[in-house]
């Protein structure tokens, strides 16, 4: 307890960690609250689940046209510039989705959270390595510990929200003005981050060598299940359980409080327990509780049950990307750039996956690829030289 106590006394009293911190709970914040909204959206454009995969495609289209390219940009930039500029694009996407009016409009704001959430998520991982770097001494579980505190409090109040019954716009717009608003007027304090190494002559995506392929390959499974959970569990929760208003985003929200649980402990967790591990572990712990959660077949039971998964999926993403960034070879940025081209690629395409599947058998047996998956992700993690 002393030391977990030490590391976070140690986190936020450091400005860079800090301010990383915080951006990680803004951005994954303004994404919690749209995953409240996606029954309402599905609901108010009259989409089958098939429509709705359909458009939800539109954000891994966004995320892969840019991500190539995004350690390029940063060495252009500056990986300050880059954070500064790419939060206040993400910080943006509430209000593109609060224009949602048609399939159309679905698609094309998806679009443009993926290119943003496509640009951040290298961008913000490589200052997360940066920092590691520059303090000597691992963060990298605690920021993606932030992310899921932002975005179990961002699916909490979007459900109360829900469920006072206020409509999308004004819902939106107004979390997008109150992250945006503190970003816009403390631009310096992110421009430090220019001070970091940053590689020269950057060219851009490079070729994955095996064991990165390696990486990738686990982290798409981990994010497809992500972006799974993310966009289908209120769903499951509003329409196949018949759960009560207020309980359709507290699934993911435990989900994402229970991922923080382990990720703000995770950095001291990994060196006593192994990488390896945790990984093969936490897989297996979210296959089991997946596969709990369906069978019961109840709201409490399905809050419960994805909050376990999350918790067995916490440390394996920072694990991941760290493996990735000291991968001999590669600079942090491009390695992480390959990494999220296509482990994002699985956030993005999750979703759809599942309504395809569950337009013809039912959301509860779609969801039982999240099983299948887990259990892939512990094999792999067998497999896998962790750096």
């Amino acid at each position: 307890m002393t030391s977990l106590f030490a590391h976070f006394k140690f986190y936020f009293y450091n400005t860079y960690s800090r301010v990383l911190g915080l951006l990680f709970v803004a951005n994954s914040f303004v994404f919690g609250n749209w995953v409240a909204r996606i029954p309402d959206i599905k609901e108010s454009l009259g989409l089958t689940d098939a429509a709705l995969g359909m458009g939800l495609l539109g954000a891994p289209l966004g995320s892969i046209l840019v991500m190539p390219f995004t350690g390029w940009l940063v060495s252009l930039i500056g990986l300050g510039r880059s954070l500064y500029l790419f939060s206040a694009l993400l910080l943006l996407s509430p209000v593109m989705l609060a224009s949602i009016t048609s399939f159309n409009s679905l698609l094309a704001c998806l679009i443009y959270l993926g290119i943003t959430e496509g640009l951040m998520g290298v961008v913000i991982n490589a200052a997360a390595n940066g920092v590691e770097r520059k303090l000597e001494r691992p963060i990298m579980s605690t920021c993606h510990g932030m992310w899921s505190l932002g975005a179990m409090i961002g699916a909490a109040l979007g459900s109360i929200i829900v469920g006072l019954k206020i409509a999308l716009a004004p819902h939106l717009i107004i979390i997008s003005i109150g992250v945006l608003i503190p970003l816009l007027l403390s631009p310096k304090m992110i421009k430090m981050f220019d001070a970091l190494p940053v590689p020269e002559q950057n060219k851009g995506f490079q070729m994955p060598n095996m064991a990165l392929l390696a990486i990738s390959f686990a982290a798409f499974s981990i994010f497809l299940n992500e972006g799974a959970i993310a966009d289908w569990s209120a769903v499951y929760l509003r329409e196949t359980l018949k759960s009560d208003p207020y309980l359709v985003g507290m699934a993911y929200a435990g989900y994402a409080m229970f991922m923080a649980l382990g990720r703000f402990t995770g950095d001291m967790l990994i060196p006593k327990v192994g990488k390896k591990n945790i990984v093969i572990g936490g897989a297996l712990l979210s296959a089991i509780s997946m596969s709990a959660l369906l069978m019961l077949h109840h709201p409490w039971a399905a809050i419960a049950g994805f909050s376990l998964v999350g918790l067995g999926f916490s440390c394996i993403v920072p694990i991941l990307y760290s493996s990735a960034a000291n991968e001999p070879g590669y600079t942090a940025e491009s390695a992480i750039a390959v990494v999220s081209t296509i482990s994002f690629t699985g956030f993005f395409i999750g979703p759809p996956i599942i309504g395809f599947i569950s337009e013809q058998y039912g959301l509860s047996l779609a969801l039982v690829l999240v099983v299948g998956l887990s259990i892939m992700i512990s094999a792999i993690g067998t497999m896998i030289q962790f750096k």
